[in-house]
């Protein structure tokens, strides 16, 4: 029984959690495990930035790879 509560306790504690960081705008997207699945290198490297430079949107990240991209193309 004791386990039981504190198991209960952490699930709570971990849900208000997660509601607190979306209505602080603290909640981060993820990438989508399909991403992950079928290009896992590129995946990491994106996953990598997105978390050192604190982007929120999966989409902006998105954006701004292929920007970079392209960018990298021109330059050479």
């Amino acid at each position: 029984i004791p386990v039981l509560f504190v198991v209960a306790v952490e699930a709570a504690r971990h849900a208000i959690g997660r509601i607190a960081d979306i209505t602080a705008d603290k909640h981060m997207e993820g990438v989508r495990p399909t991403r992950w699945l079928l290009s896992p290198i590129p995946t990491l490297l994106l996953w990598r930035r997105m978390k050192l430079w604190e982007l929120r949107s999966y989409d902006q990240v998105i954006k701004l790879e292929q920007e970079r991209l392209v960018y990298q193309a021109r330059l050479r």
